[in-house]
């Protein structure tokens, strides 16, 4: 977080409510106007900035803008993070179903959103500032008027684009509705019709005292070993039928050795949806797949504003950095007087560190805990914990 306010404070050009001017400012200080039409200041934002009368309205626009690029950054990473999941634990059916609609969505999205506030950056509108296109109009455009642009396009065929990728977008929203709530569905109904053709489930328990599995080794049954080993753990100890005429409605006689090993493994597993004595709930399922839907696709919208947060507290902390300097300090500056300023600074640097070292570090530490913990960790932690 520490070189991250560092990092900040260069592209913010802000130490202290001062701007440092490491670089040479673009701009006449005198006429404010500009050197040469090609020169742009290295890093961060031009010091002639401040002071201005348009410095908290370009400010406000450039960190509102940053706190948008960082956010989806952010929650990007996250859900790339569960598709290194899906593929560890070899999920596919969470990395196709899951992972890929996601990231197309908050790319297609805000990541489209991200790219058009990169290229007006990038655009020189001098002369034209009246056709200088708003992100924000844009982005609601997108939605509501077929991605229509107001003034300038951002680039050739932007409308074009701003369609195709709201069409990408909605098709995300019932494959990530429907086609897992399907798979699993067709899964059980496989499942029915073997059970059905070898007339039910054959468990070993229902074998009597005929077969019987040596030590611990049960556990190995459920299929961690190979058929060929799990065999070998069975031990024919009287021949012939086994109490009763049939085993779930089976004859005795059709069930070979062989074919109670590869039925008792081949049990079927739960696989994180529902365990292995759960009843097969189609409505549970598709309530649990809408739920996980309109919480991802509202999310985006809602765990991207929720970033504006770095955006109000650098504003909030900038203009109370502002506030010391000019009560403290800058008065006792302007008169010269060195008494007043040991005074002065005293004062200053007990307020820096006791208002902005000291508690607004640990309101911004509990805010970046709120941004890792909610809008980049539910990307990809699920929390059930693991299987004893």
């Amino acid at each position: 977080m520490a070189f991250f306010s560092v990092y900040c404070g260069f592209m913010y050009n802000d130490f202290m409510s001062l701007p440092l001017n490491l670089f040479d400012s673009c701009y006449n200080a005198k006429t404010g106007l500009r050197k040469s039409p090609d020169c742009v200041y290295p890093v961060g934002i031009d010091p002639i900035w401040y002071g201005t009368k348009k410095e908290l309205i370009y400010l406000n626009s450039f960190k509102m803008k940053m706190s948008v690029i960082l956010a989806i950054a952010h929650m990007t990473l996250g859900i790339v993070q569960k598709g290194i999941n899906a593929h560890y634990f070899k999920d596919m059916p969470r990395m196709l179903n899951e992972f890929l609609p996601q990231l197309i969505l908050l790319l297609a999205v805000f990541g489209y959103m991200d790219l058009l506030i990169l290229l007006k950056w990038n655009t020189n509108y001098t002369g034209r500032t009246d056709r200088a296109p708003s992100v924000i109009v844009t982005t609601v455009n997108f939605f509501l008027n077929g991605g229509e642009v107001k003034g300038d396009d951002f680039f050739a065929g932007n409308q074009l684009v701003s369609q195709v990728l709201l069409l990408i977008a909605m098709v995300t929203i019932p494959w990530m509705l429907l086609v897992n709530p399907y798979l699993l569905w067709k899964e059980e109904q496989e499942r029915l019709k073997k059970r059905k053709q070898r007339g039910g489930d054959v468990e070993l328990s229902n074998f009597g005292s005929n077969y019987e599995v040596f030590k611990d080794e049960k556990v190995n049954l459920l299929g961690h070993k190979k058929a060929h080993s799990v065999h070998n753990l069975f031990k024919k100890q009287v021949p012939g039928d086994l109490d009763g005429d049939e085993a779930f409605g089976r004859s005795v006689s059709m069930v070979s050795d062989e074919a109670i090993v590869m039925e008792v493994v081949g049990k079927r597993k739960g696989h994180g949806h529902h365990g292995d004595d759960e009843e097969f709930d189609m409505v549970a399922i598709s309530i649990n797949s809408m739920i996980h839907t309109i919480e991802f696709a509202l999310g985006t919208i809602s765990n991207t504003a929720s970033y504006l947060r770095l955006w109000a507290l650098s504003l909030a902390h900038s203009q109370l950095a502002k506030v010391f300097y000019d009560m403290l300090l800058a008065s006792s500056l302007e008169k010269g007087s060195v008494i007043g300023l040991f005074i002065g600074f005293v004062c200053w640097a007990s307020a820096t560190l006791g208002v902005l070292l000291g508690m607004d570090v640990m309101e911004v530490m509990l805010h970046t805990v709120r941004l890792h913990w909610v809008e980049f960790m539910s990307k990809f932690f699920e929390g059930e914990g693991y299987v004893y």
